[in-house]
């Protein structure tokens, strides 16, 4: 976020059953993934956030880089609770879910059961490129471990799948190398997934 009023993006919407909802019928939930660039300790971001994510009826929040220090308690945010987490990668429901199991295979993954749909919540390694391709390998055996179960991925992976999303001005960036983009692609193949920016 660049400022403290600049509303996340919303990564995911999807129909939710009864473990979400009081009446047996399924229910639409939204779910945020946003880098917050450690700006939850701000109490004014806290209030824009939250008041964004109520006019847009966004229920589950997945934050990268939510606070500073990553190893203070999570920040309050209103009308959310904490469900697990830290300052690398956390997560808030809504107060009126019941709040999912959380838990970190790595530190820069988490993993979130919301009844049937398991979310890997991701923030991979912003400076080293050798380090995310191993990322990306270690996260498709951890994909490939919940055996079809319907799975989304989600997060700041910092790369560009394409040389095309890594523009720099009119200039395509080096940032992201072809290793990263083969291990991706070999991640998103293994495991059904696609890509969506």
């Amino acid at each position: 976020m660049t400022s403290a009023s600049r509303p996340p993006a919303c990564h995911f919407a999807h129909q939710m059953s009864t473990a979400f909802s009081d009446t047996p019928k399924r229910t639409l939930v939204l779910l945020a993934s946003v880098n917050l660039n450690k700006r939850l300790g701000a109490s004014g971001a806290r209030a824009n956030l939250a008041a964004w994510l109520r006019e847009h009826g966004v229920k589950i929040v997945l934050a990268q880089e939510p606070f500073k220090p990553a190893d203070r308690t999570p920040p309050t945010l209103g009308g959310f609770a904490c469900a697990g987490g830290d300052g690398h990668l956390a997560a808030w429901v809504s107060e009126d879910l019941a709040p999912p199991a959380v838990s970190s295979p790595a530190p820069w993954v988490q993993r979130v059961e919301l009844e049937w749909l398991l979310v890997l919540q991701v923030h991979l390694d912003a400076y080293a490129g050798a380090s995310r391709a191993a990322q990306l390998a270690e996260l498709a055996t951890i994909a490939t471990a919940e055996k079809g179960r319907p799975l989304l991925v989600c997060g700041d992976f910092n790369l560009a799948p394409r040389p095309a999303d890594g523009l720099f001005g009119e200039e395509t960036s080096a940032f992201t190398t072809e290793v990263e983009r083969q291990v991706l692609q070999q991640l998103t193949r293994g495991a059904g997934l696609s890509v969506s920016l």
